[in-house]
């Protein structure tokens, strides 16, 4: 795990790929905002397709898009133009992406 304080932690899906590890970083759909976010799975160090894990996720310049996030939320992650799954928001850690 990273030093520094992750920005969300989350319930986080795999749909579009056999399988990924820990410090997986695709795109995140927030709003109109397509970011970096960095995985860490919380139940060991891959997830598999159709597997649902509870991680955090340091996300890529959120300053870019303040107060875009609440508890619940649905957001996409991709690789290119692919959806590769999904994440639901659980806690929120950085105040400034908070609602």
């Amino acid at each position: 795990m990273r030093e520094e304080m992750p920005d969300v932690k989350a319930r986080i899906t795999l749909t579009g790929r056999d399988f990924v590890c820990s410090g997986y970083r695709p795109a995140h759909r927030i709003g109109d905002y397509l970011t970096t976010g960095v995985q860490e799975y919380r139940n060991g160090e891959t997830l598999k397709r159709g597997e649902m894990a509870e991680g955090v996720i340091y996300f890529l310049s959120p300053e870019y898009y303040p107060h875009s996030l609440k508890c619940g939320m649905k957001i996409y992650f991709q690789e290119g133009a692919r959806i590769t799954g999904y994440v639901e928001i659980l806690e929120i850690y950085n105040e400034i992406l908070r609602a």
